[in-house]
Protein backbone atom coordinates (compact mmCIF):
# COMPACT_ATOMS: atom_id res chain seq x y z
CA UNK A 1 0.00 0.00 0.00
CA UNK A 2 2.89 1.96 0.57
CA UNK A 3 4.73 1.74 -2.29
CA UNK A 4 1.63 2.66 -4.78
CA UNK A 5 1.50 5.57 -2.38
CA UNK A 6 4.79 6.08 -3.25
CA UNK A 7 4.25 5.78 -7.18
CA UNK A 8 1.45 8.09 -6.85
CA UNK A 9 3.38 10.95 -5.48
CA UNK A 10 6.09 10.51 -7.81
CA UNK A 11 3.89 10.11 -10.44
CA UNK A 12 2.42 13.09 -9.19
CA UNK A 13 5.64 14.77 -9.06
CA UNK A 14 6.85 13.87 -12.69
CA UNK A 15 3.59 15.17 -14.12
CA UNK A 16 3.86 18.42 -12.32
CA UNK A 17 7.62 18.71 -13.54
CA UNK A 18 6.24 17.71 -17.41
CA UNK A 19 3.71 20.33 -17.15
CA UNK A 20 6.27 22.99 -15.74
CA UNK A 21 8.82 22.38 -18.53
CA UNK A 22 6.07 21.75 -21.20
CA UNK A 23 4.55 25.77 -19.97
CA UNK A 24 8.12 27.16 -20.01
CA UNK A 25 8.94 25.64 -23.38
CA UNK A 26 5.72 27.44 -24.80
CA UNK A 27 6.83 30.30 -22.96
CA UNK A 28 10.36 30.22 -24.25
CA UNK A 29 8.38 29.70 -27.90
CA UNK A 30 6.20 32.55 -28.30
CA UNK A 31 9.22 34.78 -26.72
CA UNK A 32 11.72 33.49 -29.65
CA UNK A 33 8.72 33.80 -32.19
CA UNK A 34 8.34 37.29 -30.93
CA UNK A 35 11.98 38.17 -31.20
CA UNK A 36 11.93 36.61 -34.50
CA UNK A 37 8.85 39.12 -35.52
CA UNK A 38 10.70 42.26 -34.19
CA UNK A 39 13.54 41.13 -35.79
CA UNK A 40 12.37 40.49 -38.81
CA UNK A 41 9.94 44.07 -38.80
CA UNK A 42 13.27 45.88 -37.16
CA UNK A 43 15.30 44.92 -40.26
CA UNK A 44 12.68 45.65 -43.06
CA UNK A 45 12.48 49.14 -41.82
CA UNK A 46 16.06 49.45 -41.92
CA UNK A 47 15.71 48.41 -45.19
CA UNK A 48 12.90 51.27 -46.35
CA UNK A 49 14.87 53.50 -44.15
CA UNK A 50 17.92 52.69 -46.22
CA UNK A 51 15.25 53.31 -49.45
CA UNK A 52 14.33 56.92 -48.15
CA UNK A 53 17.37 58.16 -47.93
CA UNK A 54 17.51 57.31 -52.07
CA UNK A 55 14.16 59.73 -51.89
CA UNK A 56 15.53 62.43 -49.98
CA UNK A 57 18.95 62.55 -51.75
CA UNK A 58 16.82 62.61 -54.99
CA UNK A 59 14.24 65.39 -53.32
CA UNK A 60 17.14 67.31 -52.02
CA UNK A 61 19.21 67.30 -55.48
CA UNK A 62 15.64 68.43 -57.63
CA UNK A 63 15.71 71.89 -54.61
CA UNK A 64 19.55 72.58 -54.80
CA UNK A 65 18.96 72.96 -58.43
CA UNK A 66 15.97 75.41 -58.69
CA UNK A 67 17.48 77.97 -59.05
CA UNK A 68 14.51 80.61 -60.05
CA UNK A 69 13.37 83.96 -58.29
CA UNK A 70 10.41 82.09 -57.68
CA UNK A 71 8.89 78.79 -56.47
CA UNK A 72 5.33 77.03 -57.34
CA UNK A 73 4.06 73.45 -57.72
CA UNK A 74 5.37 73.99 -61.62
CA UNK A 75 8.66 74.03 -60.41
CA UNK A 76 11.35 71.03 -61.49
CA UNK A 77 10.60 69.69 -57.30
CA UNK A 78 7.49 70.45 -57.75
CA UNK A 79 5.73 66.96 -59.62
CA UNK A 80 5.33 63.90 -57.37
CA UNK A 81 8.07 60.80 -58.36
CA UNK A 82 7.28 57.28 -58.13
CA UNK A 83 9.50 54.29 -59.20
CA UNK A 84 10.89 50.79 -58.25
CA UNK A 85 13.77 50.02 -56.62
CA UNK A 86 14.33 46.88 -55.97
CA UNK A 87 11.48 45.10 -54.02
CA UNK A 88 10.50 48.28 -53.23
CA UNK A 89 8.21 51.29 -54.85
CA UNK A 90 8.93 54.44 -53.57
CA UNK A 91 6.98 58.11 -53.55
CA UNK A 92 8.64 61.01 -53.49
CA UNK A 93 6.28 64.41 -52.80
CA UNK A 94 8.12 68.02 -51.65
CA UNK A 95 5.84 70.30 -49.81
CA UNK A 96 6.52 74.02 -49.64
CA UNK A 97 6.49 74.96 -45.86
CA UNK A 98 6.39 78.75 -46.47
CA UNK A 99 2.92 78.44 -48.00
CA UNK A 100 1.98 77.53 -44.76
CA UNK A 101 1.18 79.38 -41.51
CA UNK A 102 3.95 79.05 -38.81
CA UNK A 103 2.71 78.76 -35.80
CA UNK A 104 5.64 79.06 -33.54
CA UNK A 105 6.37 82.64 -35.23
CA UNK A 106 2.61 84.37 -34.58
CA UNK A 107 4.35 84.61 -30.78
CA UNK A 108 7.58 85.06 -30.15
CA UNK A 109 10.03 85.63 -27.06
CA UNK A 110 8.28 87.38 -24.30
CA UNK A 111 4.83 87.55 -25.73
CA UNK A 112 5.25 89.22 -28.47
CA UNK A 113 2.67 89.00 -31.36
CA UNK A 114 2.89 89.21 -35.67
CA UNK A 115 -0.01 90.94 -35.85
CA UNK A 116 -0.39 90.39 -39.49
CA UNK A 117 0.26 86.12 -38.60
CA UNK A 118 -2.40 86.43 -35.51
CA UNK A 119 -4.89 88.01 -37.96
CA UNK A 120 -4.31 85.66 -40.78
CA UNK A 121 -4.49 82.68 -38.55
CA UNK A 122 -7.93 83.85 -36.78
CA UNK A 123 -9.49 84.53 -40.88
CA UNK A 124 -8.14 81.27 -41.78
CA UNK A 125 -10.37 79.77 -38.35
CA UNK A 126 -13.23 81.43 -39.01
CA UNK A 127 -13.42 80.84 -42.62
CA UNK A 128 -12.81 76.98 -42.46
CA UNK A 129 -15.49 76.99 -39.37
CA UNK A 130 -13.32 76.95 -36.25
CA UNK A 131 -14.05 79.20 -33.27
CA UNK A 132 -11.36 82.23 -31.54
CA UNK A 133 -11.46 80.31 -28.92
CA UNK A 134 -9.05 77.70 -30.50
CA UNK A 135 -6.64 80.24 -31.46
CA UNK A 136 -6.58 81.59 -28.09
CA UNK A 137 -5.53 77.94 -26.92
CA UNK A 138 -3.10 77.98 -29.27
CA UNK A 139 -1.22 80.50 -28.25
CA UNK A 140 -1.65 80.07 -24.34
CA UNK A 141 -0.30 76.75 -25.11
CA UNK A 142 2.91 78.27 -27.18
CA UNK A 143 3.25 81.24 -25.10
CA UNK A 144 5.64 81.90 -22.03
CA UNK A 145 2.99 83.30 -19.16
CA UNK A 146 0.50 81.60 -17.49
CA UNK A 147 -1.86 84.00 -18.13
CA UNK A 148 -5.20 82.69 -19.96
CA UNK A 149 -6.33 85.27 -23.19
CA UNK A 150 -10.23 85.27 -22.91
CA UNK A 151 -11.05 81.92 -24.39
CA UNK A 152 -7.95 80.08 -23.62
CA UNK A 153 -6.44 77.87 -21.32
CA UNK A 154 -2.71 77.73 -19.26
CA UNK A 155 -1.89 75.06 -16.61
CA UNK A 156 -5.19 75.60 -13.92
CA UNK A 157 -7.15 75.06 -17.02
CA UNK A 158 -6.20 71.35 -17.83
CA UNK A 159 -5.23 70.57 -13.66
CA UNK A 160 -8.96 71.35 -13.53
CA UNK A 161 -10.33 68.98 -16.16
CA UNK A 162 -7.59 66.27 -15.16
CA UNK A 163 -5.52 66.14 -17.86
CA UNK A 164 -2.48 64.02 -17.27
CA UNK A 165 -0.17 67.18 -18.83
CA UNK A 166 -0.42 71.01 -19.02
CA UNK A 167 0.88 73.66 -21.53
CA UNK A 168 4.60 73.37 -22.44
CA UNK A 169 4.68 76.82 -22.62
CA UNK A 170 7.73 77.02 -25.61
CA UNK A 171 7.18 76.80 -29.48
CA UNK A 172 5.32 73.88 -30.86
CA UNK A 173 7.83 70.49 -31.65
CA UNK A 174 5.92 69.01 -33.92
CA UNK A 175 2.68 69.69 -35.69
CA UNK A 176 1.07 66.76 -34.04
CA UNK A 177 1.58 68.13 -30.46
CA UNK A 178 -1.42 69.87 -31.44
CA UNK A 179 -3.98 67.45 -30.55
CA UNK A 180 -3.26 67.53 -27.35
CA UNK A 181 -4.39 70.99 -26.99
CA UNK A 182 -7.73 71.88 -25.71
CA UNK A 183 -10.25 71.83 -28.18
CA UNK A 184 -8.46 70.45 -30.69
CA UNK A 185 -8.45 66.54 -31.68
CA UNK A 186 -6.85 64.09 -35.14
CA UNK A 187 -10.08 64.91 -36.57
CA UNK A 188 -9.08 68.45 -36.51
CA UNK A 189 -5.63 68.14 -37.49
CA UNK A 190 -5.70 65.83 -40.34
CA UNK A 191 -9.48 66.69 -41.73
CA UNK A 192 -12.56 64.19 -42.44
CA UNK A 193 -12.84 62.36 -45.60
CA UNK A 194 -15.98 61.30 -46.34
CA UNK A 195 -18.25 59.66 -49.45
CA UNK A 196 -20.32 62.90 -48.65
CA UNK A 197 -18.57 65.48 -49.93
CA UNK A 198 -20.78 67.93 -47.44
CA UNK A 199 -18.68 66.14 -44.96
CA UNK A 200 -14.98 66.26 -45.86
CA UNK A 201 -13.12 68.61 -44.80
CA UNK A 202 -9.51 69.57 -45.08
CA UNK A 203 -7.21 69.28 -42.01
CA UNK A 204 -5.35 71.70 -40.18
CA UNK A 205 -2.47 70.76 -40.97
CA UNK A 206 -2.62 71.57 -44.45
CA UNK A 207 -2.62 75.23 -43.47
CA UNK A 208 0.02 75.26 -40.40
CA UNK A 209 4.14 74.40 -40.16
CA UNK A 210 6.32 74.33 -37.27
CA UNK A 211 9.77 75.51 -39.36
CA UNK A 212 8.52 78.05 -42.07
CA UNK A 213 9.37 82.14 -41.76
CA UNK A 214 6.45 84.81 -41.17
CA UNK A 215 5.83 85.12 -44.49
CA UNK A 216 3.54 82.78 -47.09
CA UNK A 217 4.84 81.89 -50.42
CA UNK A 218 1.46 82.76 -52.29
CA UNK A 219 2.59 80.55 -55.46
CA UNK A 220 1.66 77.64 -53.08
CA UNK A 221 -0.78 78.21 -50.61
CA UNK A 222 -4.18 76.55 -49.65
CA UNK A 223 -7.27 78.60 -51.56
CA UNK A 224 -8.40 79.06 -47.76
CA UNK A 225 -5.06 80.97 -46.71
CA UNK A 226 -5.75 82.52 -49.89
CA UNK A 227 -9.60 83.45 -48.47
CA UNK A 228 -8.43 84.41 -44.72
CA UNK A 229 -6.09 87.07 -46.64
CA UNK A 230 -9.33 88.62 -47.91
CA UNK A 231 -9.43 88.20 -51.22
CA UNK A 232 -12.94 87.41 -52.49
CA UNK A 233 -13.95 84.08 -54.46
CA UNK A 234 -13.45 85.51 -57.55
CA UNK A 235 -10.11 86.15 -56.66
CA UNK A 236 -9.05 83.33 -55.27
CA UNK A 237 -11.01 81.65 -58.75
CA UNK A 238 -8.52 83.64 -60.35
CA UNK A 239 -4.94 83.26 -58.71
CA UNK A 240 -5.54 79.55 -58.66
CA UNK A 241 -5.95 79.41 -62.86
CA UNK A 242 -2.99 81.46 -63.23
CA UNK A 243 -0.86 79.83 -60.52
CA UNK A 244 -1.61 76.64 -62.76
CA UNK A 245 0.07 78.56 -65.80
CA UNK A 246 2.66 80.29 -64.24
CA UNK A 247 3.99 81.62 -60.91
CA UNK A 248 2.65 84.95 -59.79
CA UNK A 249 4.14 88.17 -58.63
CA UNK A 250 3.11 91.34 -57.31
CA UNK A 251 2.11 92.88 -60.48
CA UNK A 252 -0.18 90.71 -61.05
CA UNK A 253 -1.74 90.64 -57.50
CA UNK A 254 -1.65 94.54 -57.68
CA UNK A 255 -4.21 94.06 -60.69
CA UNK A 256 -6.30 91.80 -59.72
CA UNK A 257 -7.39 93.19 -55.92
CA UNK A 258 -4.85 96.61 -54.77
CA UNK A 259 -6.22 97.01 -51.50
CA UNK A 260 -5.85 93.07 -50.43
CA UNK A 261 -2.56 92.94 -51.68
CA UNK A 262 -1.11 95.84 -50.44
CA UNK A 263 -2.57 95.50 -47.03
CA UNK A 264 -0.44 91.77 -47.15
CA UNK A 265 1.95 92.75 -48.47
CA UNK A 266 4.47 92.01 -45.56
CA UNK A 267 3.72 88.68 -45.39
CA UNK A 268 3.65 87.72 -49.00
CA UNK A 269 6.42 86.14 -50.43
CA UNK A 270 6.73 84.09 -53.79
CA UNK A 271 10.13 82.21 -53.23
CA UNK A 272 10.19 79.59 -50.53
CA UNK A 273 12.97 78.53 -47.73
CA UNK A 274 11.41 75.93 -46.31
CA UNK A 275 10.21 72.48 -47.77
CA UNK A 276 9.04 69.18 -46.70
CA UNK A 277 10.19 65.97 -48.37
CA UNK A 278 8.28 63.53 -48.04
CA UNK A 279 8.86 59.96 -48.82
CA UNK A 280 6.70 56.64 -48.69
CA UNK A 281 8.13 53.49 -49.06
CA UNK A 282 6.28 49.98 -49.49
CA UNK A 283 7.13 46.36 -49.91
CA UNK A 284 5.72 45.19 -53.32
CA UNK A 285 5.29 41.72 -52.08
CA UNK A 286 4.11 42.21 -48.45
CA UNK A 287 2.94 45.28 -48.33
CA UNK A 288 4.37 46.60 -45.58
CA UNK A 289 4.73 50.07 -45.30
CA UNK A 290 7.09 53.05 -43.98
CA UNK A 291 6.69 57.02 -44.26
CA UNK A 292 9.60 59.24 -43.81
CA UNK A 293 9.30 63.43 -43.72
CA UNK A 294 12.53 65.36 -43.96
CA UNK A 295 12.13 69.05 -43.14
CA UNK A 296 14.73 71.05 -44.72
CA UNK A 297 15.83 74.68 -45.35
CA UNK A 298 17.19 75.94 -48.39
CA UNK A 299 19.36 79.10 -48.36
CA UNK A 300 20.49 81.93 -50.44
CA UNK A 301 22.96 79.50 -52.29
CA UNK A 302 20.93 77.04 -52.79
CA UNK A 303 22.77 74.21 -49.83
CA UNK A 304 20.31 72.08 -48.00
CA UNK A 305 20.16 71.73 -44.05
CA UNK A 306 18.04 69.17 -43.13
CA UNK A 307 16.19 70.65 -39.73
CA UNK A 308 14.27 67.58 -38.50
CA UNK A 309 13.17 63.89 -39.53
CA UNK A 310 9.91 61.79 -38.99
CA UNK A 311 9.62 58.50 -39.26
CA UNK A 312 6.18 56.58 -39.41
CA UNK A 313 6.03 52.63 -39.64
CA UNK A 314 2.74 50.46 -40.74
CA UNK A 315 2.28 47.13 -39.88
Amino acid sequence: MKRKSKEGIILVYVLTFTLAITTLLLVLHYKVERYIEDFTAKNEFIKMENVSNLGYAIGKKLLEIDKNSYDWYGDVWGKEIEMNIGDYKIDIEIKDEDGKINLNKVIGAKGKVNTSLLNLLKNLFAFIGYSNSMVDCLLDWIDEDEIPRSSGAESTYYRMNNYPYIPPNKPLYSAKEIILINGFSKEILYGKTSQNEEETRKGIINFISIISDDKININTCEDEILSAMGYNEANVAIIIEERNRRPLNEGFLLSLNREVTLKNKRIIKYRSSHFSINISVENIESGKKANFKFLVRRDKENCIELLKEEKIWEN
